[in-house]
Parts: structure tokens; sequence; C-alpha cells
């Protein structure tokens, strides 16, 4: 580590990596991608934390067990020119999520992560100083804690971070778990979370009676609303006795959040598995067309778009790539990432579920529209999955199919479509719910026509009972940089 000013300093260094949005937030550190490596940059305060804690065996213990993600000083403190004391270096995941685009088990698991970290921190003289879910991110399907910085010696409050973790993590899978309410619009709508009055608000009646709501909800709110912001639930206390107080109170909230069941509800498309609309020899001829353009391209990262059971994700990382599965549906989305922890193994690592509603997908939010980045900013695959999705989109949302085929175009630079005809019967389902004028340009030549305007169509099949066309093509449009 080398002397330097707390921050970048005043000389005018040569130009640093591209700052990463939301890291701004602690004035202690910064991260950067510099297109290969993501890096932070600590002042003195921070590498001094960093060094006591690594002293202590905490950063080994729990990189090793896959917790934290792996991290390693540069030896060549890449920057010390912009008035860093040191540079650490972390490993790159394959996609960024948000914990928006999380399900109920994602939120869960990120929730029960932290707590651990904590738990295991205070044991070894650590504290957290934070508790926000942004600091976890996905490897696959396995939770994994990416700031360092939230990392100290333990100070008078053990955890600071108690009343953000209930706002980001806690709040949110109340909810979604007594109330069956979706979390995702509540976080996208604010990044700071739900607050203790907004969630006394909704968990009232009968259910201000279930575990947890009147520990960790009714008391925050009353509290919030009589001495304005207290985040140390041990506040007037020893050293000492604080300690015991947050690990008591850590270990009673993994037990609340690991006890709270997913909603079992049955979704819109949580039966489409059955698959019963495709004949046997149908649905085979599919997946020989698509593992056929899956090897290929040989991509090393596949986005399957409306991915429901995972079985073309699953094929993708079979074949060796990184896959990120988007669905709309939470309940689809949730049962293929349970699955995945399930099973584990390759599939686990190689496999990130998200919900997103491709219609409305994740915008750039927050601080200059610049701490969480838009969903089409951080996915750049080589390859794009768009299987039995066109209709549902064009039929059932109105999105225009120039339009979609121009997103699809622009996202990568190879494509598998599906495009069932008009006469298909789920199209005609979509299509009994609207009026006899509209989507009149939905067929198959008026498709192709603007399919050829935009791609080569490298394969081409259609499938046994004449009603869905597969196509492998290859975009003539430069997509767009990252």
């Amino acid at each position: 580590m080398t002397e330097a000013d707390d921050g970048p300093g005043a000389v005018d260094p040569p130009s640093p990596p591209a700052p990463v949005g939301g890291s701004f937030r602690d004035p202690r550190s910064r991260v950067y991608d510099d297109g290969t490596r993501i890096l932070r940059g600590l002042n003195r305060r921070a590498a001094a934390d960093f060094e006591a804690v690594a002293q202590t065996g905490f950063f080994h213990l729990v990189t090793g067990a896959g917790q934290l993600v792996a991290t390693s000083l540069d030896p060549h403190h890449a920057l010390a020119p912009h008035g860093w004391t040191a540079t650490l270096e972390h490993e790159r995941l394959p996609v960024v999520t948000y914990p928006y685009e999380w399900t109920f088990s994602m939120l869960r698991d990120a929730a029960l992560l932290h707590l651990d970290l904590v738990r295991r921190g205070l044991a070894m003289g650590v504290g957290c100083k934070d508790g926000t879910a942004y600091n976890v991110q996905f490897a696959g399907s396995a939770p994994v804690f990416i700031d360092l910085g939230s990392f100290e010696p333990v100070g008078a409050d053990p955890w600071p971070g108690y009343r953000q973790f209930c706002q980001q993590l806690l709040y949110p899978l109340l909810i979604e778990a007594y109330l069956d309410v979706p979390f995702n619009p509540w976080l996208r709508g604010s990044l700071e979370g739900i607050t203790p009055q907004q969630a006394d608000r909704l968990l009232r009646g009968r259910t201000r009676l279930r575990r947890g709501v009147l520990a960790h909800v009714t008391a925050q709110a009353f509290a919030a609303r009589r001495y304005t912001d207290r985040d140390d639930p041990a506040a007037s206390t020893t050293a000492g006795d604080r300690k015991r107080i947050v690990s008591a109170l850590v270990a009673r909230l993994h037990t609340l959040i690991a006890g709270l069941p997913a909603p079992a509800a049955e979704s819109t498309w949580s039966s489409y598995p059955d698959r019963s609309h495709y004949a046997a020899e149908a649905l085979a001829a599919k997946d020989a067309f698509v593992g056929a353009a899956i090897g290929a391209v040989q991509p090393a990262t596949v986005v399957d778009l409306g991915c429901n059971d995972g079985r073309y994700a699953r094929l993708a990382a079979e074949r060796g790539a990184a896959v990120v599965a988007l669905d709309a549906d939470r309940q689809v989305v949730d049962r293929l990432y349970r699955d995945l922890r399930r099973t584990g193994g390759d599939l686990s690592r190689s496999i990130v579920p998200l919900v997103s509603d491709l219609a409305d997908p994740s915008p750039r939010l927050g601080w200059g529209l610049e701490e969480r980045a838009a969903l089409e900013d951080r996915v750049r695959p080589d390859l794009v999955l768009s299987l039995a999705l066109i209709h549902h989109l064009v039929i059932g949302r109105n999105i225009p199919i120039a339009s979609y085929l121009d997103a699809l175009a622009a996202m990568a630079p190879e494509v598998v479509l599906e495009i069932p005809h008009r006469d298909d019967p789920m199209v005609q389902r979509l299509l009994s719910a609207k009026p006899d004028d509209t989507h009149t340009d939905y067929d198959v030549p008026r498709i192709a026509d603007l399919v050829r305007a935009r791609f080569d169509v490298v394969a081409e099949e259609v499938l046994p009972g004449g009603t869905r066309t597969l196509q492998h093509l290859r975009s003539r449009r430069p997509t767009a940089s990252p």
C-alpha cells in the first residue's frame, strides 16, 4: 500500500477507468470497471480497515465458503494515480442484477447470506456497517456478497445497517410472504426500499400478529414517528452488551426469514412446462434445432427471453454458456431458481434466473440515472433465444413486430426465433381477446419480410404440425456497445 490522500488527489492524474454507478455512496472507496477488471479504490481509512479485518481471517473464511466475491490486493496498485491508498481487484460476475429483478426465494437467500456474514463477523470482531440488498449479487443461482468495504473492526454500534436491512430485505419478504403482494414494484419504485411506516400500513389487522411484524415493523414504525431515525437496536448499553444483543437479533432474524413460506399461488404460466400444445415430435424437433444453433454459435453468454421452466436455458448451459434466464412470471422464475439451488452442479453455477417484463424492462435509476443501469446495458449476450414469445409481446402487449425485431437485432449478433403462425392455437387464443381489426399484420409472410430486413437467415425449420417456424438468425446490425 502507498501513502495517499483520502480519495482522489488534487493533481491531474490520467483518466481513471469508468466508475461503477452506485459505488459513489461510500465516500471511503470507489469501484471501477476498466473493461476487463473490476477494481476498488480504498482511501487511507478504508485500507486500514481492510488490513485489520483481513488479519482476523474473516475474509479468508467467507471467501472460501463462497459467500464473498473473490478478491485480491492489486500488486500494481492500478488506482494509485487517482489518489487511492490501495487497489483491490474483484472477480467479475457474468451479469449484474438488482433486488427488484429477483424472486422471493432469491431475496430470502440474499437476506440469509447477509445475516450469516454479520453473525460470522461479530464472532470474529468484525462489524458490518450497512444492510443494503444491493451488496449481494448472484453467481449463477448462488448469492454472493460483493462489498468488502462494508466490513470493519467492530465498533460502538455492531450493526448500524439494521433498519436498511429491514427496508430492503425483511419488509419486502414479509409483504410477499404474508400478503402475496410482489415486492418487485416496491423496490423498483424506491431504491431505499419500504419504510417502516409503509410496511406498518400494509401489515395491519390480523397480519400484525404474524411472526416478526410487531417486533420489526410495528415497533420501528412507532419509533420512527416518535423519535425519528433510530437504527441501533442496542442503544444505551455497553459495548459488550451491544454485541450480544445484536448477535441475538441476527439469530432471530435468520430464524424468522428462513421460515417464511414462498408464495404458492398458481400463476398464468406455472403449468406451462407440460407443453401439451406441442406434439412429441414437434418438441423433439425444437430441441434439436435450438441445440444445433447453440452448437454452431458456441456462445459464451446466452439470454433466454421468456425462459419459463428453463428447458432451453439448461440446454445452453449444458453446452458451456453462462445464461441469463428472463421471464415476467415471478412464480415460474422462483420455481426455476429453487430447482437450480436444489440440484446444484454446473447448471446451478451457470444460470441466473431473473424476473423481467420485456414490455417494461428495468430502466436506469437513481442519482443522475446512473446508480442502477438499465437491463439492456447489463446484458450483452452472444446469442438470444426468443422461443414462443413474439406473439405474447406483439398481440398480448401491443408491441410492434418491427420494434421487437429491432430490439433482438441490437441485443445480440445471433438469435434463435420461434414464430407461431396465425393459425397456431396459442395465437388464436390471444387474438380471441382482441377486436377483429387489430393485429392483421401478424402473419408469417409479413414477419418474414421484417426478419429479412434485419437478419440473415442461417437456418429455418417448420416444426411438425405446421403452425410454428424456427429460425436461426444473424443480425446485420452492430450490437450496442456496453
